[in-house]
């Protein structure tokens, strides 16, 4: 009997194309981020749990209501935003407060907002605690994860502003959670670094699940 031909080689798969050094780092700070929020958020939710066991709805307002309110989340985030604009060559002191409202936006003020209400209505600790629980819980799953890409989002479009020699593009990822506005942002070209694209943006995000970039014009 003839020998059966030898099976073909299979092809080589092609190598994946290496990442964009920029896009890598960009996720490396959305996870730290992410990570540094989570566990702001769960050392938050202890403190509730723990006060609202033992006075009610008074212990609401010193957690949501201080003066330093955002502090530990702004503390935890600042060095990932500053660690991200070294890496991209940002001058020193370039300004990331509106990045750090761009992430307080998603993740602390609608919770702080809805425990105040639910403490206006009632001193019960058993529906305080579901409450904390639920919104924190929420959080974690939700919140932190666009918070995360939020925060670095609008970080990296400052960074690109403050080292832009002239004027930045808005970029629509492909595939990405953008509609028709953040599409006229990318078809009006490029723009002044600094100033405003249709959307009244002068950098992503432009909304919470906005999946942008801003790039320097070439």
């Amino acid at each position: 009997e003839p020998e059966p031909e030898p099976e073909p080689e299979p092809e080589p798969e092609p190598e994946p194309e290496p990442e964009d050094p920029v896009v890598a780092m960009v996720n490396k700070a959305v996870a730290a981020a992410s990570r540094a929020m989570k566990k702001v958020v769960v050392d938050e939710q202890g403190t509730l749990l723990d006060g609202v066991r033992r006075s009610g709805a008074e212990a609401i307002s010193p957690v949501v209501d201080a003066g330093g309110a955002r502090d530990p989340y702004d503390q935890v985030i600042r060095p990932v935003l500053l660690g991200l604009a070294a890496e991209l060559d940002a001058p020193i002191g370039v300004d990331l407060d509106a990045a750090l409202d761009v992430m307080a936006s998603i993740v602390i003020e609608p919770v702080h907002q809805r425990l105040r209400e639910v403490a206006d209505v009632t001193d019960d600790p058993d529906e305080l605690s579901d409450t904390v629980r639920g919104l924190y819980r929420e959080s974690r799953s939700r919140r932190v994860p666009e918070a995360a890409d939020a925060v670095v989002s609008a970080a990296h479009g400052l960074i690109v502003i403050a080292v832009a020699a002239g004027q930045v593009r808005w970029v629509c990822v492909p595939d990405g959670l953008c509609g028709p506005d953040c599409l006229d942002n990318e078809l009006q070209g490029p723009v002044d670094a600094g100033q405003p694209f249709p959307t009244g943006h002068a950098h992503p995000p432009a909304h919470p699940t906005c999946t942008c970039r801003l790039v320097a014009a070439d």
